[in-house]
């Protein structure tokens, strides 16, 4: 089935006059409600409306003329924030520049110790194939990014770099640091701070530490903190407006996840359902029905369904777009690629996702070098850095690996002839008048320590790195974009700070002796839930669980579910909370989940009554 040339395109046009003017122009071909494209109709108009980056819309009937529908796709998925939207927020914005500071710092302190460039030459295409041919990949019937695991790989070639030296660029920590305005040189790197970074950055349930350590208490800095400062300008959402928000998850509505367990027939009737809306293919009726949860063999078709990518996916586009950016990483080594791939450790020991390292190799190095993604970031963008380009080297306003490694070409033949390079070795720039910029990495995004796992628990739902890969674009660029960037956006698809400051609230409305006593322990609030929030509870939860409470990110189109379970789990736990005599103890509590259930814990904390 072929699909319209104008919907290849995502829409993110903000005015909404746009959508009637879609609509009107659809109608004056023949597409009326009663019609079959009635369906098409909605889905473009709820495309544009909501920017869904990356839809691919169903097939318009013939009669349709394509490339005549009378709008232009926009590029921009999100919307740039002024000095205006950001002045009552100077504590905010304080934080976002220590951030990037300290992530700058980083990057400059693993060129020194690697002694890597930003980008590495690039291989020729007979290396690359050299490299294919000795992972024995043709006749084999294996994929290309297959070969990233063998021996022959250049991933294989990244520096050894000292145990005790720091391999990420920020961290949970980072982000409760900065919020809390204590972020600056002198505690980024002393012992006590990254002990206490790793404690907040283990992202696996039954974590042991080295030799049988305990693990290690919050910084003394943070002791006198109870609400983040930086948070405090932002007005929360009322208890009341939540219980509206979030009236689908009532106890005396069924629930996937809690119902299907006791009733098979409940169970056998959602998935008829969920079959009969995947081939529907409407965005609103799939979002709808995800409020209340997917049946796991159709969730998959649910979720492209209602982030309006095309069911089943262009196949033969899907895999040749993920094969160029894997040739891309062969082809080209970034420095990026040493804390990425650092970060592999967290997938190899963890119980559930140890065998699909490959795999989540491949998808992370694709999205690394996906020119694509952040552009259709639903927020923009934070912390974020920029590579130095000679504008003949910047052929477009997005710039590729391959356009960095050029630049870096020609700087080192400057080098050689005595002459100030301006990539190579190159430092990192925000702003420059005498050269032109692009995003570092490519893709134009920075997300802390652990995030590889995001892409995760989308491993049990499909069998290829491409699905995955396509899947966790869309989600990244729609949702966990916003966990990881200190933006002040808010209802009803709020960004992190938000998050945390609904979380904060609404712990101290539903139990305040948790919060005292979290105070008198000297933990703020915040640093239970932050190393949960910014990896969407992955890793710390059963992946099952995990997918039921994405299932309900994607039913409301806002991240609240995320905050509200972080405060369910809190308050289930205030027994032995309140037990604890010290910080370390509190975060070894907390951090094994894994007999916890999602949907009875949402339901308790805000429907107990």
């Amino acid at each position: 089935m072929a699909s319209h040339p104008v919907l290849h395109h995502s829409f993110s046009i903000p005015d909404a006059n746009r959508t009637k003017e879609v609509v009107a122009a659809l109608g004056q071909r023949g597409v009326t409600a009663q019609d079959d494209s009635a369906v098409l109709v909605q889905n473009v108009a709820y495309a544009i409306a909501k920017r869904l980056a990356f839809s691919q819309l169903s097939t318009p009937p013939p009669s349709i003329e394509t490339g005549n529908v009378g709008m232009t796709p926009a590029l921009d998925f999100h919307q740039h924030e002024s000095d205006a939207v950001l002045a009552p927020f100077p504590r905010l914005v304080r934080a976002r520049e220590a951030l990037q500071a300290c992530v700058r710092q980083r990057v400059r302190e693993l060129q020194f110790l690697t002694s890597w460039p930003l980008v590495r030459p690039r291989r020729t295409p007979q290396q690359v194939t050299q490299m294919f041919a000795k992972a024995e990949l043709a006749g084999s019937g294996k994929e290309a990014w297959s070969a990233l695991g063998m021996p022959s790989s250049p991933f294989h070639e990244l520096p050894d770099l000292p145990e005790l030296v720091r391999k990420d660029l920020y961290t949970s920590l980072d982000l409760l640091l900065a919020l809390a305005g204590h972020l600056g040189p002198t505690n980024t790197t002393s012992s006590s701070v990254q002990q206490s970074r790793s404690a907040l950055s283990t992202g696996t349930a039954n974590t042991s530490y080295p030799n049988g350590a305990q693990q290690p208490s919050l910084p003394r800095s943070l002791a006198q903190i109870s609400v983040l400062p930086a948070l405090q300008p932002l007005e929360p959402p009322s208890v009341e407006w939540l219980w509206e928000f979030l009236a689908d998850l009532q106890p005396h509505k069924p629930q996937v996840g809690l119902d299907d367990r006791l009733d098979p027939y409940f169970r056998e009737g959602k998935v008829q359902t969920a079959r009969q809306l995947i081939a529907e293919g409407s965005i609103t009726a799939t979002r709808n029905f995800a409020k209340f949860g997917c049946p796991h063999g159709c969730r998959a078709g649910v979720w492209e369904a209602a982030l309006g990518l095309s069911q089943g996916g262009d196949k033969k586009g899907m895999h040749k777009e993920f094969e160029c950016l894997i040739a891309e990483a062969c082809a080209q080594q970034l420095l990026a690629d040493v804390w990425l791939c650092a970060e592999m450790a967290t997938v190899h020991d963890s119980e559930h996702f140890f065998l699909f390292e490959e795999m989540l190799r491949a998808v992370t190095l694709a999205f690394l070098r996906d020119p694509r993604v952040g552009p259709h970031c639903s927020v923009q963008p934070n912390p974020v850095l920029s590579a130095p380009l000679n504008p003949d080297a910047a052929a477009s306003p997005v710039c590729t690996a391959a356009a960095v490694a050029t630049a870096a070409t020609e700087s080192e033949g400057q080098q050689n002839k005595g002459q100030q390079s301006n990539v190579g070795k190159a430092d990192i720039m925000s702003d420059s008048d005498a050269y032109t910029t692009c995003p570092y990495p490519p893709c134009g995004v920075l997300a802390p320590q652990g995030s590889i796992l995001l892409a995760a628990p989308l491993c049990f739902m499909y069998g290829n790195p491409a699905a995955v890969y396509r899947m966790h674009r869309a989600l990244y660029c729609r949702f966990w974009c916003k966990l990881h960037t200190l933006s002040p956006v808010g209802l009803p698809s709020p960004a992190l700070p938000m998050l945390l400051r609904t979380y904060e609230d609404l712990l101290q409305t539903l139990d305040p002796e948790v919060v005292a006593h979290l105070h008198r322990l000297g933990i703020p609030m915040a640093a239970v839930a932050l190393p949960w929030v910014t990896r969407a509870f992955v890793g710390f939860m059963p992946v099952e669980e995990v997918l039921l409470l994405w299932d309900r990110v994607i039913g409301l189109d806002s991240l609240f579910p995320v905050a509200l379970l972080a405060v369910a789990v809190v308050c289930f736990r205030r027994q032995v909370i309140l037990s604890c005599q010290a910080s370390r103890e509190v975060l070894d509590a907390m951090s094994d989940l894994s007999q916890l259930q999602t949907v009875p814990l949402l339901q308790a904390v805000l429907f107990q009554g």
